[in-house]
């Protein structure tokens, strides 16, 4: 008999052992969790679903990580057998308890063919649980990157971190986004405009001019640098010189939902398409809680590099730089990127506050350390 396994279908976890306490910090496999297995098709979904909701219920959290099955598909299961149950209890304030279950719950899924438990470890490896204004219950995921170069030589490290939330709790409940929502739509006039356009002409590039160590002086600030106003088409030639992560078309998009099963979201025509489309299609970004389609979150570390470097010039060496992306800019908006030294070391070292700016809300606080050239 060819048994499968539930990790080949839908393998969970329930986490309610950890109930209101983040997800497990020490390594998967000291974690207790148990494979049920039976033929295919037997029904091991449904089984593991029904777990699941039963934890749900009793006010526990629950990740189920979802193996060749898509996210919609295993929605769909809970879905189901959430009404089934709330129509044979007769459950009071169905609409409260949904919205509760699907807040305590964290769906991850992965293509059955790439999929490993050192991989499932790596994603597991640093949650962080928060209580958001834009969509309640999130859970930060940190993972840690090295870069490499063709020799195997590590150039660079970094850490980075993104939110994972529900779309229909930020769409219906979140409030970090309502004084935004709020506002009329923005129309510059044409002094407004000429405005921005002259800080792009005063623009200064460095470039192979060099800033010495010794013309630096703490509490000096780096010319203000505009980026904007922001625009649909501004979004999607950043997407076109980036790469983008998920924008294909036609076989190429055909071959990656397949690959990826819990990739393709479906638009309003019924057609899996890339979660990517939020930065340009105005009702998928309403639908996951933002007030309008927004700029892409490199782009915003990319401004700061940008200006970092036009101070620097060439011969300056950027050795660390750190940034907190807090909120993202939307279509009709205009950012200013600013920064002041902060401290002078040895060897050339230069410390700086950098930050971006937002109608006046500092959106994206950083700092940097960057290495100049010493003047013999």
């Amino acid at each position: 008999m060819n048994l499968a396994r539930a990790s080949l279908a839908a393998l969970l976890l329930l986490a309610a052992a950890c109930k209101s306490t983040p997800a497990p910090a020490t390594p998967l496999s000291t974690q207790p969790f148990e494979d049920v297995i039976a033929p295919r098709g037997a029904g091991k979904t449904a089984v593991l679903v029904q777990f699941a909701l039963d934890s749900l219920l009793r006010g526990n959290r629950v990740i189920h990580v979802s193996i060749g099955q898509s996210l919609e598909k295993t929605k769909e299961w809970y879905e189901d057998l959430f009404q089934e149950l709330a129509g044979s209890y007769k459950l009071e304030h169905v609409g409260e308890v949904h919205s509760e279950i699907a807040a305590n719950r964290l769906i991850m899924t992965f293509n059955a063919g790439s999929f490993s438990p050192a991989k499932l470890e790596e994603r597991l490896k640093d949650l962080i649980e928060h209580e958001t204004r834009f969509a309640g219950r999130a859970v930060q995921q940190i993972y840690h990157v090295k870069f490499r170069n063709q020799k195997g030589e590590l150039l660079a490290e970094a850490d980075s971190w993104c939110f994972r939330t529900e779309r229909d709790h930020a769409r219906e409940q979140g409030s970090k986004y309502a004084e935004v929502k709020s506002r009329p739509p923005r129309r510059y006039s044409d002094e407004e405009l000429a405005g921005v356009y002259r800080l792009f002409a005063a623009e200064e590039i460095r470039g192979a001019t060099p800033r010495y160590w010794q013309d630096v002086t703490v509490g000096e600030p780096l010319p203000k640098m505009a980026k904007g106003p922001m625009t649909v088409t501004g979004f999607i030639a950043y997407a076109q010189g980036w790469g983008g992560l998920y924008i294909r078309a036609n076989k190429l998009n055909w071959k990656q939902i397949t690959r990826h099963s819990g990739l393709g979201i479906k638009n309003r025509f019924g057609i899996p398409d890339c979660p990517e489309r939020v930065h340009w299609e105005h009702e998928f970004a309403t639908a996951v809680g933002a007030p309008g389609a927004y700029d892409y979150g490199p782009e915003r570390c990319s401004w700061l590099t940008h200006h970092l470097t036009n101070w620097m010039g060439d011969d300056g060496f950027v050795k660390s730089l750190e940034f907190q992306m807090r909120r993202p800019n939307f279509a009709g908006e205009t950012i200013a990127a600013r920064g002041r030294v902060r401290k002078k070391g040895l060897d050339g070292r230069v410390d700086l506050d950098l930050w971006i700016e937002n109608a006046g809300e500092v959106t994206v606080p950083g700092t940097a350390t960057v290495i100049l050239p010493v003047r013999s």
